[in-house]
């Protein structure tokens, strides 16, 4: 082909036309890391499900599916896969360890400031910078039957404010001071109204810390007593005092109930008070 205007034009060995391109070729949407950020984006779709391109966006996100494999649930089976667990040294990422290969126990140290306990090839404890492995049980600690202890623990209690430690006498025996309490006495003294028949002399008492009962020495016959029910000369439940004698409670039991007298002759005496 000829004439002004006219160019050779070039093909390959298949009969593609050769061109040549001016200028420069490249993607607008591509960058270098630390470079900054393209002016351009390539543009990402997903198929709709009807053999259609569609753009992802917000309406359109790109689906996503993760499993992970360390999360189990409580009471199921032990994941197959775990998560690497590690811990700050203050400056650093440190990852836990654990005992060795075939040993999965946690490692784990025992530390004062910088200075690390140390455990002897005994797998005793050092509990103090000296040579000598100390003991950790508690000396004082004894079995029934065996030696006493070379040491003791001292064992207080407290008087309302204050730690007070327990009192001994030389020998070990526990000294134990006894509160009475003081107060006034009820007076309760008379005759038996009627021969045979049960009379009260007090009523139930739930603060009743003493209880005293006498059949005079003038007198010429039992006098019986009875707390909680009526007494009686025959029953054979009932308290029978002696002339002379007497019925008292005055520490350990002292009886709350009802308290009632009686005996076979009218006008018997007895003497009775509580507090």
């Amino acid at each position: 082909m000829g004439g002004l205007g006219q160019f050779n034009n070039r093909y390959d060995q298949y009969g593609n036309l050769l061109v040549n391109a001016v200028g420069s070729v490249g993607n607008a949407s591509v960058s270098l890391v630390t470079s900054p950020v393209p002016t351009y984006a390539t543009a990402i779709g997903i198929e709709d499900g009807s053999g259609n391109l569609q753009f992802v966006s917000a309406a359109n996100p790109l689906p996503t599916s993760a499993t992970v494999l360390s999360v189990g649930t409580l009471g199921a089976a032990i994941p197959t896969s775990g998560n690497f667990i590690a811990a700050s040294d203050g400056t650093d990422l440190r990852g836990l360890l654990v005992e060795s290969s075939t040993v999965f126990n946690l490692r784990t140290g025992i530390w004062q400031g910088a200075l690390q306990a140390t455990v002897t090839a005994a797998h005793a404890l050092k509990v103090d910078g000296s040579a000598v492995t100390q003991p950790t049980e508690d000396a004082a600690d004894g079995t029934p039957g065996s030696a006493i202890p070379l040491l003791a623990i001292m064992v207080a209690g407290s008087d309302g404010t204050d730690l007070r430690a327990l009192a001994t006498n030389a020998t070990g025996n526990l000294q134990v001071t006894a509160l009475l309490s003081g107060g006034a006495v009820t007076d309760g003294s008379g005759t038996v109204a009627t021969g045979g028949t049960s009379q009260q002399i007090f009523a139930s008492n739930t603060s009743r810390q003493f209880l005293m009962v006498i059949n005079p020495p003038t007198a010429t016959e039992l006098l019986y007593v009875n707390t909680g029910a009526a007494a009686s000369t025959t029953a054979g439940s009932s308290y029978p005092i002696p002339i002379g004698g007497n019925l008292t409670f005055d520490s350990g039991f002292v009886p709350t109930g009802t308290v009632n007298v009686t005996a076979v002759t009218t006008g018997h005496a007895f003497i009775a008070k509580y507090s």
